[in-house]
């Protein structure tokens, strides 16, 4: 997970949206990438100071991601994207992620817990190693249904 220092992204940011971020100050890789805001970072008194992103190492801009320095600069746009349109308490909200899709899910069950919505997270992954991040999960109050193929951790997907 990469958190990002950016306070008027995060105070105008969204669950559901995402950002575009240039991960090199050179042409290699040229184009901006798009990451899903995993999650809005606050200070203490709840006031948004940046962002975390969720990165998997698959190509050029991933890996330099994946390899930032403390205090490294990405140039980022956003937020972009409609954001999750949740709706009014005492609903449930119910989330199905697979590993690396529960990036998107992050923020929206701490946004649930927020407005007094109790998230599930349907959770599944080849392994119990590519389950991600489950802590954050717990802290926004989700209920967890984990669901492993290989049976590692929660039912199996057979």
């Amino acid at each position: 997970m990469l958190a990002l220092d950016a306070p008027a992204i995060a105070s105008r940011a969204e669950a559901g949206q995402f950002v575009m971020v240039k991960t090199s100050p050179g042409v290699t890789p040229l184009l901006r990438r798009p990451y899903s805001l995993f999650g809005i970072l606050r200070d203490a008194r709840g006031t948004p100071t940046g962002f975390s992103l969720l990165v998997k190492r698959v190509g050029v801009g991933s890996q330099l991601l994946y390899d930032a320095s403390p205090g490294q600069v990405f140039p980022c746009l956003g937020p972009l994207g409609r954001p999750f349109v949740l709706a009014a308490a005492p609903a449930r909200a119910w989330m199905v992620a697979a590993a690396w899709a529960s990036r998107r899910f992050a923020a929206l069950a701490e946004a649930c817990r927020t407005r007094g919505i109790r998230p599930t997270l349907f959770y599944g992954a080849r392994t119990a190693a590519e389950l991600f991040c489950l802590d954050l999960f717990e802290r926004a109050g989700a209920d967890i249904v984990l669901a492993t193929e290989d049976g590692s951790r929660g039912a199996t997907g057979a």
